[in-house]
């Protein structure tokens, strides 16, 4: 099983820079500037791998600028199917009953 977090190591191979110090030394930059997720509270600097991979999802936005929240990005297409199940069967229920 996948660890639910990055370590620095990790995002920065995921994240291309050059070594894993290179990306220690601008980690604060990136949440500063483009809304990357901080580290969580409490860890010796380890992301949540949701929050981080939500934010590669969209695009490395800041969080103001993307739509909706890490976990709203999570969940919306799991809804969107939902709703669109929902949808097909009260279609072919009313339908069904208009015949």
């Amino acid at each position: 099983m996948m660890s639910p977090t990055y370590s620095p190591a990790e995002l920065a191979a995921l994240l291309r820079f050059r070594s894993e110090a290179a990306f220690r030394r601008r980690w604060r930059r990136l949440v500063a500037a483009h809304g990357f997720p901080p580290p969580l509270p409490g860890c010796n600097l380890v992301w949540s791998r949701l929050l981080v991979d939500a934010w590669i999802e969209a695009g490395g936005l800041p969080a103001q600028e993307a739509p909706g929240s890490a976990e709203e990005a999570l969940v919306a297409p799991r809804r969107t199917k939902l709703v669109e199940r929902q949808r097909e069967a009260l279609e072919a229920r009313y339908t069904a009953r208009a015949a």
